[in-house]
């Protein structure tokens, strides 16, 4: 996943915080096993709609918000391991 933009440079597809707006409406799929998760609720192959973008200030704050098809609503982090879709 592109990371922030750190020489100045303002970008279309990131905000002045680095936030990956390219994101925004794309689907994307789980393609592994979702660390520290027990009893996963985004089994691998799960897909969904990204719908916002956390305010990507510090690494708390680089949250994807996802509408997934099975009705979670867990966010993914930019180290969880998911796919933008292309199909």
């Amino acid at each position: 996943m592109p990371q922030q933009c750190t020489d100045g440079e303002h970008r279309p597809d990131f905000d002045k915080n680095g936030a990956p707006l390219f994101l925004m409406g794309r689907r994307v799929r789980i393609i592994g096993v979702m660390p520290d998760d027990p009893n996963p609720l985004l089994p691998i192959g799960t897909t969904g709609t990204v719908t916002w973008l956390g305010q990507w200030t510090n690494e708390h704050t680089e949250q994807i918000g996802v509408s997934w098809d099975n009705g979670s609503s867990l966010i993914l982090l930019p180290s969880d391991p998911f796919e933008i879709d292309t199909q």
